[in-house]
């Protein structure tokens, strides 16, 4: 398996903050997540906690597709 390099590492993280950010919207699908959490803590928390959520689905999702996701576009 390739080693993931740190830009990598950075352009994941940081597509992870912008579409957690996308959720404080109220048309996004997890607004009422965020909205809740962020009435238990704080915005920023609620947006760490749907980066989160986000990284966790892409993960399965990812997981489920096996080899196939990792294979170069033809």
């Amino acid at each position: 398996m390739p080693r993931i390099g740190q830009s990598s590492v950075w352009h994941t993280d940081a597509c992870a903050g912008r579409g957690a950010a996308c959720a404080a919207r109220p048309a996004a699908p997890d607004y009422r997540y965020y909205t809740a959490t962020r009435d238990r803590r704080t915005g920023g928390l609620a947006t760490l906690s749907v980066a989160r959520k986000l990284a966790r689905r892409c993960y399965h999702t990812l997981r489920e597709l096996g080899e196939e996701a990792l294979a170069p576009a033809a």
